[in-house]
């Protein structure tokens, strides 16, 4: 593989940094609105996936801002619509160049807490433009977890005032939260805490680890936040090698079932899906083709299975729990155990993925514009040729833990059994049925509309990988 090939097969749906010259004052291009313009429609031209969409240049304004300029070259096939009334929604991202780069592992300035927010239909708020927040999960040594934040709160209130916008709840200042719960008549108080301001948090994707001994079956379960090597794909790739670690403890302990959670995992690196593709796959699939990536002149490349020392569970058949946050190379280890598992033995429970079949490459890292572009360039496919998920992956199991319409359950913390889409694969694995003690509430008189998740805040930044990987 070309030393080009292997910089844009190490990501799917995020971000590898391609130079072009050196990063020398002396050598910077102008920065001038129409040069930094010019820039940005040559690379889209060249690396863009869909660059025969793009406008010819005399239907192009050369004077609008580069956000907007680099959008109006972009193709309607990128991205997804967001349903009625909603803009479209593209997979290529522009931003402008921080002063430094931001660690993979490492979130900006945060309350350590992803969440979904809702607004209320049915009650007292009513069409006032109000939200509440329901916590997904807490990021360790966070000021949500010194907070004793916890995973199924409801956020109803900060500082003592109704949430507006959910940026409120990415960042800030030190804050009062007024905690409710759902029951019969909506969501109710319950309690405050005080949240401590926003800082830098590390956010290890290996949340949750653990294997359970049920009769003969071993299950092994693995919650995966993000695909990531390392807090700093430059310098480590310390989560790699705890991810390793992991699995050869599942090993020793014998495990011959997996349940694979994905739900809040929005994708990442190719070269961290390719690691736990193959710790999970069959052992005779170790050598074969993971992944293959083609790009708008049809030219492909591929990427192999390869432990890279780590241990292959040999597993025949894999529950993955999977939401419609569910996404990137979240959907690529899907879709690349297919061939070697088949789609019967690859058992989803949730609802509907992302369907986002398609990876970028960044440019503009070393260049002198102000700006980074990460256009969509390749579609990933599986080692029979198939991608055929841009309208995501359909469940075998469907559950919705997230609803807000019909039927609310509760969220227990990652690992406990009465966590309802965890308890839904235990109970399918052993065939037996296990206690729940997780609440279904039925409530015609409240229905909750979701408007916003800190996932999809979070996928937008995007993660690197090191060019001499």
């Amino acid at each position: 593989m070309s030393y080009m090939n292997k910089m844009i097969s190490g990501l799917l749906g995020l971000l590898v940094f391609v130079s072009c010259q050196p990063d020398d004052p002396g050598n910077r291009p102008p920065t001038g609105t129409k040069q930094t313009n010019e820039w940005i429609e040559n690379t889209l031209r060249e690396h863009y996936l869909w660059n025969t969409d793009i406008p010819l240049p005399a239907k192009l304004n050369y004077n609008l801002a580069p956000e907007q300029f680099f959008e109006s070259l972009l193709s309607l096939q990128d991205g997804k619509p967001r349903g009625i009334g909603n803009p479209h929604y593209y997979y290529s991202t522009i931003e402008k160049k921080k002063v430094e780069t931001k660690a993979i592992g490492e979130e900006d300035n945060t309350y350590g807490f992803d969440f979904e927010a809702y607004t209320v239909v049915g009650n007292e708020n009513d069409a006032k433009g109000y939200m509440y927040g329901r916590v997904l999960f807490v990021l360790p040594n966070s000021p949500a977890s010194q907070a004793g934040l916890k995973r199924n709160d409801w956020i109803m209130k900060i500082n003592g005032q109704n949430i507006t916008t959910s940026i409120s709840l990415l960042q800030g200042n030190a804050v009062t939260l007024t905690l409710g719960e759902y029951t019969e008549k909506g969501i109710t108080p319950l309690r405050t805490i005080q949240l401590p301001a926003s800082r830098k948090v590390e956010h290890n994707p290996l949340h949750f680890n653990k294997v359970y001994t049920k009769g003969n079956k071993r299950i092994g379960y693995l919650v995966y936040t993000h695909f990531a090597a390392g807090p700093d794909n430059n310098k480590d790739n310390s989560y790699d090698e705890t991810m390793k670690q992991i699995f050869a403890d599942f090993k020793a302990k014998q495990v011959n079932e997996f349940v694979l959670d994905l739900r809040y995992n929005p994708g990442g690196l190719v070269s961290c899906a390719q690691l736990l593709t193959s710790m999970l796959a069959p052992a005779s699939s170790l050598k074969d083709k993971f992944c293959i990536l083609k790009d708008n002149n049809n030219k492909e490349s591929y990427y192999s299975m390869d432990t890279k020392g780590g241990v292959n569970l040999d597993l025949k058949r894999i529950y993955i729990l999977v939401t419609h946050h569910t996404a990137s190379a979240s959907e690529a280890v899907i879709n690349g155990l297919i061939p070697y598992m088949g789609r019967d033995n690859i058992v989803l429970i949730g609802t509907q993925t992302e369907g986002k079949n398609v990876g970028s490459v960044t440019y503009g890292d070393r260049e002198g514009y102000e700006w980074l572009l990460h256009p969509i360039t390749f579609y990933i496919f599986n080692k029979n040729g198939q991608a055929d998920y841009s309208d995501g992956f359909t469940p075998d199991i469907l559950f919705n833990e997230l609803d807000g319409m019909d039927n609310y359950v509760d969220l227990q913390e990652f690992g406990d059994e009465n966590d309802p889409s965890l308890g839904i694969a235990l109970q399918k694995i052993t065939g037996t049925k296990i206690s729940q003690s997780y609440s279904v509430i039925k409530n015609n008189s409240v229905q909750l509309i979701p408007v916003f998740s800190s996932l999809e805040h979070r996928g937008k930044g995007g993660l690197f990988i090191s060019e001499s990987e």
